[in-house]
């Protein structure tokens, strides 16, 4: 016969091991739970191997589904104030194969993005030019 402290240590392990079983299956079940939500929103999932950020520890100004995926994110245009949608999709290209910061998020609708892309493309043009033309002053001097 087994002494009562063998007895209370076996069946504390017992209960300890169907806690254990319990907290893996009620992940189990929320991971499954978080994975048919991000599939039936078409969300696109985080791969944080190749997340830039300048903080040591990455954090977004743009919410996440549980920290896996990337949420659509509303946003109002800075130029000219048009409602947006920066699409899971656009954020993960953004993130993840532009190289962009992880603390970035879009301002611009695409109409006024490729119109500062345009102006700042000038601005850059006349620059050169301007530096070209004072060269070639700086050696009809000489």
């Amino acid at each position: 016969m087994s002494s009562n402290k063998k007895k209370r240590e076996l069946i504390s392990g017992q209960k300890e091991r169907k806690r254990q079983r319990k907290r893996a299956a009620d992940q189990l079940a929320e991971e499954r739970s978080i994975r048919q939500k991000a599939a039936a929103k078409r969300l696109a999932p985080i791969d944080r191997s190749k997340i830039t950020s300048r903080s040591c520890m990455p954090t977004s100004p743009i919410p996440t589904l549980a920290g896996r995926y990337y949420l659509n994110w509303r946003f109002k245009c800075i130029d000219c104030g048009k409602s947006e949608i920066w699409t899971s999709r656009q954020q993960k290209w953004w993130h993840e194969e532009a190289g962009g910061a992880w603390e970035q998020i879009a301002v611009r609708c695409r109409d006024c993005r490729q119109k500062e892309k345009a102006r700042k493309e000038l601005a850059r043009r006349v620059h050169l030019e301007g530096l070209e033309r004072k060269r070639k002053e700086q050696g009809r001097k000489d």
